[in-house]
């Protein structure tokens, strides 16, 4: 058996791996993975994320909220060359807390906020010679929230709704015969200037998504095994929210998250997968609406192949975020973990 035969379950949980209450807003990632399978392809993906974020002994100070992660994808050929793809996400980043109703709702403020994001990502590539080949494409991204971050001087809030675009590029090198595939992805900054209205609000915030960095790999190890991983660097430190006032409602740090795993197939049909994944803390305090620091985790999964192209994936991540102490209110937030459950049915046609 060739080891390009192989069939690595490392895109699992592509509906619902979650980094929120990472440094930034990350929720569902950019990957190329989807450019490189054969032939014509689809799919669809759907992930549950429940994070628990609140005070280290202190009842009642549960903050965040659970989410749920929807991905589509279609990939096809136009000629031996040249692959498109076309791709749905709609949950690159986002945010849902509310600190009113809980403990520390009197300290914040009732602290609130709700950030919304979908985008839909246009994709090439051209195969360049039989190991390298290049990609690109536009993501059309659209933005919206409501926020109540009194901390900050912002009064109950909502930011009307705005699409921009952004790009893609990337290079790729592959090696069939020992499944080996490196992938290098540059995703560009997009700028919003939303419209706020809201009391001493009104006016225009100005906010942005990250630029960012991710490496991709892949390589057979033994037959029927495949090691996976990845690395993505986001500017979050570039991306604050400026609000109409001229104050920065968040305190974003960049963010470098790592994931290393293993596949194996074991039979013609049945194929799983195990992976880590960690983003190292920054330290020092946290912006109360992201109170968490540093991420430990891991992800199980299989993949089952049904006849006729067709493909059911499934799998569990469960991660701990690290301790970290509130901006304004000094308060210890720890023992805090994230754990997302996903789904993915696909097809070769």
């Amino acid at each position: 058996m060739t080891m390009k035969k192989i069939t690595t379950t490392a895109a699992i949980l592509a509906a619902g791996t979650s980094t929120a209450f990472a440094g930034g807003l990350d929720r569902s990632t950019f990957s190329s993975a989807i450019l490189f399978e054969k032939g014509t392809y689809a799919e669809i993906a759907y992930g549950v994320t429940t994070p628990k974020v609140s005070a280290a002994n202190i009842p009642n100070t549960d903050i965040a909220q659970s989410f749920n992660t929807v991905k589509i994808g279609f990939k096809t050929d136009i000629g031996k060359k040249i692959a498109v793809a076309l791709t749905y996400n709609n949950q690159p980043i986002g945010s849902d807390i509310n600190y009113a109703g809980t403990t520390l709702g009197p300290a914040t403020g009732n602290l609130a906020a709700n950030v919304q994001a979908v985008a839909l990502t246009l994709l090439g590539k051209y195969k360049a010679t039989d190991n390298f080949s290049v990609y690109g494409g536009l993501k059309y991204q659209t933005v919206s929230a409501t926020a109540n971050i009194a901390l900050a001087g912002l009064t109950t809030s909502n930011f009307a709704s705005e699409s921009e675009v952004g790009y893609i590029a990337g290079v790729a090198y592959e090696k069939p015969e020992i499944a080996l595939r490196v992938a290098l992805s540059y995703e560009s900054e997009i700028e919003y200037q939303l419209n706020t209205t809201g009391g001493a609000s009104t006016g225009i915030t100005n906010a942005s998504t990250p630029s960012a960095w991710t490496l991709e790999f892949q390589t057979g190890v033994a037959p029927k095994t495949l090691v996976f991983g990845s690395i993505r660097h986001a500017n979050w430190g570039d991306s604050n929210i400026i609000s109409p006032a001229g104050a920065a409602l968040t305190e974003f740090e960049d963010t470098t998250a790592y994931t290393l795993g293993v596949g194996r197939k074991f039979t013609d049909n049945v194929s799983g997968s195990f992976a880590l994944f960690y983003e190292a803390p920054d330290g020092g305090t946290s912006s109360e609406l992201a109170p968490t620091d540093g991420i430990f985790g891991g992800t199980v999964g299989v993949a089952v192949k049904m006849g006729k192209g067709f493909k059911v994936s499934g799998g569990i991540s469960y991660s701990n975020r690290g301790d970290t102490t509130g901006t304004n209110t000094a308060v210890a937030f720890g023992n805090n973990s994230v754990t997302t459950v996903g789904i993915k049915l696909s097809k070769n046609f």
